[in-house]
C-alpha cells in the first residue's frame, strides 16, 4: 500500500515537471550516451563496479564529457542496500575548447520490493561535487540530494527486463542554482549470465533556469558481471 502511494505520488510529480516544461521558453537537444561496465558480486552481499562512458550532445556533434565511476555496494538484507562511489569526468568546455576535471562522491540507500516478476526501487543518493575549474558564481562543494524511483518487469521465459525511472535532484544547499529532473525508458537483453546489454531512451532537463535545455538521448550501455 505504501509503495504504491510512493508511485501515485512520483507520477504526479512527473506529469508536473513535464507539463511545466512544454511551457517554458526550453531549448531542445539531441545526444547519444556510451558505456560500458563491469561487476563482480562478492561475499554474497557485496558488488563491486567499474563503468566508463562518453556522451555526447548539440546533436551528438560534441563531446560533452567522458568519465570513470568505481563504486561499492553492500546489500546486508533482500530489500535493502548502501553504497558509495567516486566519479571523475573529463567535461568539455565549448566555449573556451578546454576540458575541466570534475570529481564527485556519492552515498547511496535504496529499497527493494518485488512481487512476482515485478521489481520496484527507491534510491536516495547524497552526492558532493567539485571541479579543479572555479567560479565566483558557484560555491564548492555542491550538494544534491538525488531522489529516484523505479518499477521494471522481467519477462516470462525470454532473456529481457523492461524497466521506467524518474529522478529528481535537489540542491542541498540554498542558492545552489543547479537541479534537474531525469525519466528513463531501459529495455536490457540478458545473455547467459554474465552479459547484460542496455538500450535506453532518457528525457532530462534543468528546473532552476526559465530557459533550460531540454535532452533527449538515446543511451546504449554493456555491462560484464561476474
Amino acid at each position: 500500500m505504501m509503495m504504491a502511494t510512493m508511485i501515485k505520488k512520483w507520477t504526479s510529480i512527473c506529469l508536473f515537471l513535464l507539463s511545466a516544461n512544454i511551457y517554458s521558453q526550453a531549448i531542445d537537444d539531441f545526444g547519444t550516451w556510451w558505456g560500458i561496465e563491469v561487476r563482480k558480486t562478492f561475499l554474497t552481499d557485496f558488488r563491486a563496479s567499474f563503468a566508463f562512458e562518453t556522451r555526447l550532445n548539440q546533436n551528438s556533434s560534441n563531446v560533452k564529457n567522458v568519465f570513470i565511476n568505481p563504486a561499492l555496494r553492500y546489500a546486508p538484507l533482500k530489500w535493502l542496500y548502501v553504497g558509495t562511489g567516486y566519479r571523475f569526468d573529463n567535461r568539455y568546455q565549448q566555449a573556451d575548447r578546454y576540458f575541466t576535471q570534475r570529481h564527485r562522491v556519492n552515498l547511496d540507500l535504496g529499497f527493494v520490493y518485488e512481487i512476482k516478476r515485478f521489481e520496484f526501487e527507491y534510491r536516495n543518493r547524497f552526492q558532493l561535487q567539485w571541479e579543479d575549474y572555479y567560479s565566483n558564481k558557484v560555491e564548492y562543494p555542491l550538494m544534491f540530494s538525488r531522489h529516484q524511483l523505479a518499477a521494471s518487469f522481467k519477462w516470462p521465459q525470454l532473456p529481457f527486463t523492461s524497466s521506467v525511472s524518474g529522478e529528481l535532484w535537489l540542491p542541498v544547499i540554498q542558492n545552489t542554482e543547479l537541479s534537474k529532473f531525469r525519466f528513463i525508458l531501459c529495455q536490457e537483453y540478458r545473455l547467459q549470465k554474465l552479459h547484460r546489454f542496455q538500450l535506453r531512451f532518457v528525457f532530462q532537463t534543468d528546473l532552476s533556469t526559465p530557459e533550460p535545455i531540454r535532452d533527449y538521448i538515446i543511451s546504449t550501455r554493456y555491462i560484464f558481471s561476474f
